[in-house]
């Protein structure tokens, strides 16, 4: 039996009184990484959110969130690991914030874990 593994954890980071004026997906950090990284992205209206990862060829690696998200700021803790549970090849992945009327890419690499 196929038994799947969290790969990612979404956290809401700010609940303040100032909510953001408009979409924004940072760059991951560390950048490039092993193990995990962090993605940071701002929803300033609510709505449906896409977080999803392509590789090179722009074929869907895995998708990181796909729900609804109530305005805030949002940090995303990601270990690498594609849809199926399995760590993603070393190299380089681009990442991309779907929402209504908004889309935006960033780059992301993967680098070999030293053994």
């Amino acid at each position: 039996m196929f038994r799947r593994e969290k790969t990612h954890k979404l956290l809401q980071e700010t609940q303040s009184l100032e909510m953001p004026g408009e979409f924004n997906l940072a760059q991951n950090s560390p950048n490039p990484f092993s193990g995990q990284t962090a993605i940071c992205f701002s929803v300033p209206q609510p709505g449906n959110i896409k977080i999803m990862v392509y590789n090179h060829r722009e074929e869907l690696q895995c998708t990181l969130h796909d729900g609804y998200l109530e305005p805030g700021s949002y940090r995303l803790i990601w270990n690498g690991s594609g849809s199926e549970s399995r760590p993603l090849k070393p190299g380089s992945y681009h990442y991309c914030l779907q929402a209504e009327g908004f889309f935006v890419t960033r780059k992301l690499t993967i680098t070999q874990v030293s053994k």
